[in-house]
């Protein structure tokens, strides 16, 4: 009796076949891959510098649509946050037309005196880099002290 159910479950397998339509994935759309094309402002890196301890600061990221299609922008997130010091909104699910741009703000805030870097992640359908990776590198100002009032220049 045993063996039955484990032969069915053979023929089965053998009957369907390995293609069923249905793939382990990132939850992308594959069929929209490789249609748009991406500038970003700053281009290589986005970074603090002159940081205080628990003073948050902001820099902002823009990606243009420069292709002929829309910019099809499927998430962008902080895949390393340097211990929490960077944090942003979620981003998901944009689109940008031709000739237009995009924009999102990335916040640094120290926790103690010491640098930190992270890196964000932006994944779209750009046709030459659909997973970009940007370091985040935050610089505590090397002139603060315990005690500085104010608000640091970032």
């Amino acid at each position: 009796m045993r063996r039955l159910p484990l032969l069915a479950s053979l023929v089965l397998l053998v009957a369907c076949g390995g293609d069923t339509g249905f793939s382990a994935g990132d939850n992308s759309n594959d069929e929209l891959r490789g249609t748009g094309s991406v500038q970003l402002y700053p281009a290589d890196q986005l970074s603090w510098e002159g940081l205080w301890p628990g003073i948050a600061c902001s820099q902002y990221m823009r990606l243009e649509s420069i292709g002929d299609s829309d910019l099809i922008i499927d998430r962008v997130d902080i895949v390393e946050s340097g211990g929490g010091v960077f944090t942003m909104s979620e981003v998901m699910d944009e689109v940008v037309n031709p000739g237009e741009a995009f924009e999102f703000t990335v916040q640094a805030t120290l926790s103690d005196p010491a640098d930190a870097t992270g890196e964000l992640r932006i994944r779209s359908n750009d046709a030459d880099t659909p997973d970009i990776r940007i370091p985040l590198v935050g610089a505590v100002d090397p002139d603060w002290t315990e005690g500085d009032t104010g608000t640091p220049d970032c």
